[in-house]
């Protein structure tokens, strides 16, 4: 019993020091914005403001030299212009209270800025060196980010940032025809203030010196019923073109039967791997009129795939005739450029079987000629036969594609095509692969990149880290949940969801990279459950509009930690979270401190007895 009474005495003891409590201020909100010209420090709060803008001396973060000092009702604002003195650049720090009539002061809340002259960017130097093969682009003196672009004969052939410093390489291989090449390089900052410069130069290359392949000849063979045309050359190596009236034959041999007489003008030019295109053969060929024949019916092409093993598809490619004949038949692989080049080309009776099993895009051209008949009308198609994709994971469970690091393992994608995922995504807790339990710990760099397709994910609860461009561009994407073990966000982890709508991180959150959430412009609502703000590598972990207009739910208890902290503090509207946890003290759990938690004590000491 003496127990009992020595507890009440204690709790009615504290009971005037609760109620007699004086409210405090809430802490001012401090903001620093910049733009191209200046720097401007903007302080809110509830009643009298006192602020005070200090700078360092000597670089050595000693805040003593005065900038700015006043005292203002609720809002303060101060604009520091820019130079081009570079005895401008100086680190500062402002500090600020509020006092509200009533009651006591706020806490004292401080916030860094740095304030850095106009930079002027040296101009990008290029120069060309050329040798036997080609021409040597190098662009000097890069500071911080280059923009270049390259164009050969008026196409543009590169068009990318260089980031760091140093020099940037280029080389342009020699042709058969000369080159203009035209470089434009850009010297860019990465932050406010600096000017950009800019250069532009030319250089022609010359083409390389070359022989000419052999010219062909042209053979005419006339019999009583047609005419064959047939372009002929005795180089190795040569593929001959044979021309009609100036459209190209799908062979370089034709056969004709005329209704009634006439000329025709041929042409005939050879191509030869590493020499020039040989001159023109022409020829015209008189042709009478023959009796009227019957054509040929034409073939039929079919294709099919053949799997074979690694991912490799084939392709089966069936000529058949449709009526007794002979099959002309000629293969062409498609190259960059267009040009057609021969891989087979057969003259053959009855139906044609052959398999293309290599890459690349592919053309088949077939006619056919029966026994006194004229020929078919040509038949074509083209197709492409694809590289396999090389495989990234180890196994496949649930349609999530999983990567083996031990005893643990990380989501991966399926292949470099990424595209695999949509729909909701759950990654669990631990997979079961073979008998054998993992616990899933991390997210891969790419793994979800450009899923335009998947619309949430839930992390699961053992995943620690979530790596560079993990859910990069996936533009359906609208809510994410974090576990709490998530310490870490890579670099760019969630730019360019521009659906993204609800982001939910978890306790366990210690940091978040650089422009994680860069491009994610619709969000509305940020709930962070970690108890210290997480660090954010820099300012632009969200973009400026969501931290104008978003809502960040914190719990109660670190809110002012969240107003105050870098990157944080940024967002204007920061309330606490609904289902927070109940604050010390709170014995009944109605989530506020009052007299019924004493009795709630009381109880609870009576029935320990």
């Amino acid at each position: 019993m003496k127990r009992f009474l020595y507890v009440l005495l204690t709790v009615l003891m504290a009971l005037p020091m609760v109620a007699q409590a004086q409210e405090v201020t809430s802490n001012p909100v401090i903001q620093i914005e910049e733009n191209q010209d200046e720097l401007t420090i903007i302080v809110t709060g509830d009643g009298m403001l006192s602020v005070k803008v200090m700078r360092d001396q000597d670089n050595d973060f000693e805040f003593v030299i005065p900038v700015d000092e006043a005292q203002v009702e609720e809002t303060y604002v101060f604009t520091i212009q820019r130079s081009y003195d570079e005895n401008e650049h100086f680190h500062g720090q402002v500090t600020a209270t509020a006092q509200e009539d009533g009651k006591l002061p706020s806490e004292t809340v401080e916030k860094r800025f740095t304030m850095r002259p106009y930079y002027v960017m040296p101009r990008p130097e290029i120069t060309f060196t050329e040798d036997d093969g080609g021409v040597t682009i190098t662009v000097d003196k890069i500071v911080a980010q280059l923009d270049i672009t390259i164009s050969v004969n008026g196409e543009c052939v590169i068009a990318e940032q260089q980031i760091g410093y140093g020099a940037y390489t280029y080389y342009i291989e020699k042709s058969s025809s000369e080159k203009l090449i035209e470089v434009h390089a850009i010297n860019q900052g990465t932050t406010h203030g600096d000017i950009w410069q800019e250069s532009t130069s030319t250089y022609l290359l010359a083409a390389l010196e070359q022989s000419v392949a052999k010219t062909p000849w042209i053979e005419v063979n006339q019999t009583d019923d047609y005419a064959i045309v047939t372009a002929q050359s005795d180089e190795e190596g040569s593929t001959v073109h044979l021309l009609l009236n100036g459209e190209e034959v799908s062979n370089p041999y034709v056969a004709l039967r005329m209704d009634f007489e006439q000329e025709l003008e041929f042409m005939a030019y050879s191509v030869v791997d590493g020499k020039l295109q040989s001159d023109y053969y022409f020829q015209l060929v008189y042709l009478p009129a023959y009796p009227p024949i019957e054509a040929t019916s034409a073939p039929t092409i079919s294709i099919e795939d053949i799997d074979l093993p690694d991912g490799v598809i084939s392709k089966r490619i069936i000529i058949t005739p449709t009526e007794p004949s002979v099959i002309y038949y000629t293969c062409y692989a498609i190259d960059e450029t267009g040009d057609y080049i021969v891989i087979s080309d057969v003259c053959q009776e009855g139906e044609v079987e052959f398999v293309i099993q290599d890459p690349g895009h592919y053309r088949v051209s077939a006619f056919a000629i029966a026994d006194g008949k004229d020929p078919s009308a040509v038949d074509q198609c083209e197709f492409m036969i694809y590289a396999p994709w090389p495989k990234w994971y180890d196994f496949e469970e649930d349609g999530i594609f999983y990567k083996k690091n031990g005893e643990t393992v990380s989501v991966c994608f399926e292949t470099t095509d990424h595209h695999t995922y949509s729909g909701e995504v759950n990654i669990p807790a631990t997979v079961t692969h073979d008998g054998v339990t993992y616990m899933v710990t991390a997210i891969d760099e790419d793994a979800f990149r450009d899923c335009s397709e998947l619309t949430s994910v839930t992390i699961g609860a053992y995943v620690t880290d979530i790596a560079v461009h993990a859910f990069y561009g996936c533009t359906s994407l609208t809510s994410v949940t974090l576990g709490d073990y998530v310490i870490s966000l890579g670099y760019e982890a969630f730019a360019g969801c521009n659906s993204l709508t609800t982001v939910n991180l978890g306790s366990g959150l210690a940091q978040i990279g650089d422009n994680a959430f860069l491009g994610c412009s619709e969000l509305t609502d940020v709930r962070c459950k970690a108890a210290t703000p997480p660090v954010m590598t820099s300012s632009n972990c969200f973009n400026s509009n969501v931290y104008a207009t978003a809502t960040l739910h914190v719990f109660p208890a670190v809110l002012d930690k969240y107003q105050s902290a870098n990157g944080w503090s940024q967002f204007a509207n920061i309330v606490p979270e609904d289902n927070a946890a109940p604050a010390t003290g709170d014995a009944n759990g109605d989530g506020k401190l009052s007299i019924d938690d004493i009795s709630t004590l009381i109880n609870m000491l009576l029935m320990g007895e």
